[in-house]
């Protein structure tokens, strides 16, 4: 069994992108919902599939985490 490469799925009409990366093998319903119907920006149905690296993928998700450790201390901080 081999884990499926990750890959980013961009909007035709927008600039939406989300970056898809199964964590196993072993596909669920729950692996293929992280994948959209609709575009969350533009409503648009149409999505361009591109490759990316592990590498690059890596990266991103660090990013994203870091993106979204930041809101966190933000909420906290703001919110009291």
């Amino acid at each position: 069994m081999i884990r499926p490469n990750p890959f980013k799925i961009c909007c035709s009409k927008c600039s939406f992108e989300k970056l898809i990366w199964f964590k196993s093998d072993a596909l669920t319903d729950l692996d293929f919902k992280q994948v959209p119907d609709v575009c969350p920006k533009c409503g648009n149905t149409k999505f361009n599939r591109k490759a990316i690296s592990i590498e690059e993928a890596m990266a991103k998700e660090h990013f994203d985490n870091m993106i979204q450790s930041f809101k966190n201390i933000f909420k906290k901080v703001f919110k009291g």
